[in-house]
């Protein structure tokens, strides 16, 4: 999949089309360096913290690899040791800030976020489709009893979010193809859609509408809508989302507010 903002072509780690790992048999493909950063993905708020080994059943790595890699980590600082058990240090946020800081979008964005936020009262978020899952890059909370537990660097799986079926929505015929055919569809509440053809049919109503609204499709939401952040020419969609008050309460102004972006 390759992205393009403003003239600027980004590389996500997989092929235009099929959305494959690139070949470990590239003479430019680093195989210990992907390793080592398999290992750092393996560590969530699931698994905190974990053993030798389980790490390397969570990557699916010989233990003697993902022991070179720990203690690698380890002496750069990256990763610390509790007795048997290994845990990420906040060093690891450096390549998350050095993300956010070059692309500005805690100037750009949030002030529009926020305004959205105050005008709907509502939290917001803006989002990108990355790989097979929706990345949130901004989040505007509120002071709701039912949050939005969302934040920079949360993913969700795009088929079962508002987000991910807007930005899936706007991609190429071959693109939504090639993401039904490696994406395991799994129920995430009994609210969740897990057909691909009747996704398939949802993603083509998103497209001619550009404002859908979903039930309870994922965990972390209830009813929603959308507008495409950047206009239908560009290749890199990244929607906002403004979550309407539960049936029965007073619905919000309107979606031209979510959508002056």
């Amino acid at each position: 999949m390759v992205a393009e903002k403003a003239g600027a072509t980004v590389k996500t780690g997989t092929t235009e089309k099929t959305g494959q790992k690139t070949s470990k048999n590239d003479s430019e493909y680093l195989l210990t360096f992907a390793r080592g950063l398999s290992v750092l993905r393996a560590f969530d708020s699931d698994r905190p913290e974990m053993t030798l080994s389980e790490v390397a059943a969570v990557t699916g790595l010989n233990a003697a690899v993902v022991r070179r890699c720990l203690n690698t980590l380890l002496e750069l600082g990256y990763v610390a040791k509790n007795g048997r058990l290994f845990l990420l240090t906040p060093e690891v946020l450096g390549f998350s800030s050095a993300y956010l800081n070059s692309m500005n979008l805690e100037t750009i964005v949030q002030p529009y976020l926020q305004d959205v936020s105050d005008k709907t009262g509502d939290s917001t978020s803006m989002a990108v489709l990355w790989r097979d899952e929706v990345l949130y890059l901004q989040h505007v909370s509120t002071n709701r009893m039912i949050r939005l537990a969302a934040g920079i660097g949360t993913r969700f799986p795009a088929y079962a979010t508002s987000l991910g079926r807007v930005l899936l929505a706007f991609q190429s015929p071959q693109s939504i193809a090639d993401y039904f055919d490696h994406t395991e569809l799994v129920p995430l509440t009994s609210h969740t859609t897990t057909s691909r053809s009747t996704l398939e049919i949802i993603l083509e109503e998103t497209r001619a509408q550009a404002m859908p609204v979903f039930k309870m499709s994922s965990i972390m939401e209830s009813f929603r809508f959308l507008c495409r952040f950047l206009p239908k020419s560009a290749r890199f969609y990244a929607p906002s989302i403004v979550p309407p008050p539960p049936p029965g309460l007073i619905k919000p102004r309107s979606s031209r507010i979510a959508c002056r972006f």
